[in-house]
């Protein structure tokens, strides 16, 4: 069972929608009926006539053209007033340091996005724990079967096809568009950040010019000779990079 929001427009109800990796319209769904509310309080004003209700698939399939503008509209109005609210906190904290009292209905809508926040790390702790679970209960080999899955995926998405977030979530591991919050949860996000940096990291340690160019121009310029290499190393609590080229400080990156 999936949960989808449902907004007003003129005589009608439409969905709230997201855009697919192909560009097209598809009503936005959750999980379960806690997580469609609590988006629905951070996205919505208080008084707003939208409605959590249960998602029936394939209405979304058979707007109008007239019907999917005006949920590109209605869509736009909503990350315009979620846009506002992430302000208000912002304002708010400044204004506490500056001794402004706010008035009632900013304190509720930031007290709204506090809840909303809180509902989305309680989703997040339960699924967590939930997924804890469920590898506990896998047997040694499904376990093994599970680990090699994923990471001859990572590796495809990653280290072959040097693809972004986006490409390993939905084109090689076939998720939707719900797994890219889970993708951060879950840590995979950072791993693909390091990975980016760590192979960078790699061409350069096989550079065999250096150069220094600030405003001026190239300020300095060393070719290495035969035998010299790279290395470079963060000091005085990692505000100082250190640029070492000789002939034997470098092979010690490589044993």
């Amino acid at each position: 069972m999936k949960y989808a929001i449902k907004v007003p427009v003129d005589d009608g109800w439409l969905y709230v929608t997201e855009t697919d990796r192909d560009g097209n319209l598809i009503a936005k769904t959750f999980d379960t009926r806690e997580e469609a509310e609590a988006f629905e309080a951070g996205a919505f004003n208080f008084d707003s006539l939208s409605q959590v209700v249960e998602y029936q698939e394939g209405l979304v399939d058979k707007l109008t053209e007239e019907q999917i503008e005006e949920l590109r509209v209605k869509k736009q109005a909503i990350k315009e007033e979620l846009y506002d609210k992430v302000k208000m906190e912002m304002f708010k904290a400044s204004s506490e340091l500056e001794g402004i009292d706010m008035d009632e209905k900013q304190e509720k809508a930031l007290d709204g996005l506090t809840k909303l926040g809180q509902v989305m790390e309680e989703s997040r702790k339960q699924y967590e724990e939930e997924n804890d679970a469920w590898w506990d209960g896998l047997t040694e080999k499904e376990r093994e079967d599970a680990f090699y899955a994923v990471c001859k995926r990572i590796h495809q998405a990653e280290l072959m096809d040097h693809g972004t977030y986006r490409y390993a979530l939905y084109d090689v591991f076939g998720f939707d568009m719900n797994m890219y919050t889970r993708g951060m949860d879950c840590g995979y996000m950072a791993i693909h950040n390091a990975i980016g940096d760590g192979e960078d990291y790699q061409k350069m340690r096989r550079v065999t010019r250096f150069e220094v160019i600030d405003d001026s121009g190239r300020a300095y310029i060393k070719y290495f000779e035969v035998g010299e290499g790279i290395q470079y190393a963060l000091q005085d609590d990692d505000r100082t990079l250190k640029v070492f080229i000789d002939k034997a400080r470098w092979r010690e990156d490589w044993l």
